[in-house]
């Protein structure tokens, strides 16, 4: 579940999961770290560089799409998986969130609320030819990339208030319910014609599994406690994702039929939203350790993390261009 997954489905964007648990263990983790920091401020902001007319590049300089509030509201941006390169995508006085980088580098899906309510839009990379792909009064986020491009998984409750998972071609059009269930079903992410998701139907959130036009659904995970943020290896072998079946949120990866569960994370604050890169083989994900949201990087053993945004904002919804 992306950070505020809950929030989003109700009029505000304030960081936090304030209609979930999520805030409860956010909240009490940033206030302990502020005491025990007593005032530490944040040094080395990035600084913006301008790539107008690039596209993301597929070579050893992965790149990350984000969304921060560190100019006012939340907005789209890009950088270089250490961090450098920030460039910011959208201008617009309403939050845009949960970017997702097309398989080919050229284009960028995300959520935005310009319109009033939550539609889902895709741009070229360098944030011109924005289009507005769901136009519906319902709720539209969560998007993301079919492997080839061709199609998006989204989230939406125009089905009655419930979330369900939708399937469209990239230009709108062939919208089909997937997932057609009671239960909320959210945090799509697609590997070959399957996709990984979370869904309540089994009364907590767990990562699911099923067939990209809905059948053979399978909970993978299985567990009591809430599984959120499912996201695919490169190779498909292995899912990322986000549970608090250790107390807080940290950052776990299983097998793609939910053996082999391994945790990556040791922190007392919250760990979420994780993406796996094809082209780096890290993991990005967003943690509150630092005291407010930042965006790391680690390996997929858990070594080597790096703090990539350092910004006194918050910085979430991190998605590793494939």
């Amino acid at each position: 579940m992306k950070i505020e997954k809950e929030m989003k489905r109700s009029q505000s964007r304030i960081p936090g999961y304030l209609l979930s648990l999520r805030l409860i263990f956010s909240g009490i983790a940033m206030v302990i770290f502020a005491l025990i920091a007593n005032g530490c401020s944040k040094s080395n902001p990035l600084e913006p560089v301008n790539i107008s007319g690039q596209t993301i590049s597929k070579g050893n300089n992965a790149q990350i799409a984000f969304s921060s509030n560190r100019e006012g509201n939340y907005e789209i941006y890009i950088m270089n998986s250490d961090g450098t390169g920030l460039t910011r995508l959208t201008f617009n006085a309403a939050d845009d969130r949960e970017p997702a980088i097309s398989p080919n580098g050229k284009q960028i899906v995300f959520e935005s609320f310009r319109d009033g309510n939550w539609e889902i839009y895709v741009m070229n990379s360098d944030g011109s030819g924005l289009t507005n792909l769901t136009n519906n009064p319902a709720k539209d986020d969560g998007p993301c990339w079919s492997p080839n491009g061709s199609q998006l998984a989204f989230v939406t409750d125009r089905d009655g208030g419930n979330s369900e998972i939708y399937i469209m071609n990239v230009d709108g059009t062939g919208l089909t319910n997937i997932t057609n269930n009671a239960a909320k079903d959210y945090d799509p992410t697609w590997y070959g014609k399957q996709i990984a998701f979370t869904s309540e139907r089994d009364g907590d959130p767990d990562t699911f599994v099923m067939n990209q036009d809905g059948t053979g659904v399978t909970d993978i995970s299985n567990n009591t406690a809430f599984d959120f943020d499912p996201c695919w290896s490169p190779n498909g072998k292995q899912i990322v994702f986000s549970s608090n079946r250790d107390g807080n949120y940290e950052i776990y990866t299983m097998n793609a039929d939910g053996t082999s569960v391994q945790r990556l994370t040791y922190n007392g604050a919250d760990d979420a939203e994780p993406s796996w890169s094809s082209v780096t083989n890290q993991i990005t994900w967003s943690t509150a350790r630092d005291g407010n949201y930042e965006i790391y990087t680690m390996n997929p053993d858990g070594s080597g993390l790096t703090n990539v945004t350092n910004s006194s904002a918050y910085d979430l919804d991190p998605d590793f261009g494939k």
